[in-house]
């Protein structure tokens, strides 16, 4: 299912601050989604500062910003010349 742009999708989080930066924060499973990476290979890659952080979004929530992954795809599709 493709969704506009500007909306976000059921397992995004989106506040006012984050709208306006146009960042929607991403659970692990979109991520994973997003990538092609598995769970594994996504903490794998964050214990060698290779992928970004997770943003703590509660006592035991953590979110990933989508900027942030878009970033790093762009940045790996750019590494393979």
């Amino acid at each position: 299912m493709s969704l506009p742009l500007n909306q976000a999708s059921p397992d995004s989080t989106r506040s006012p601050a984050n709208a306006e930066a146009g960042t929607t924060f991403l659970r692990r499973q979109s991520v994973e989604q997003m990538t092609g990476l598995s769970r594994s290979s996504i903490y794998s890659f964050m214990a060698r500062d290779l992928f970004p952080k997770p943003i703590p979004i509660g006592p035991k929530a953590v979110r990933w910003s989508s900027r942030e992954i878009l970033s790093w795809m762009s940045e790996r599709t750019a590494q393979r010349g």
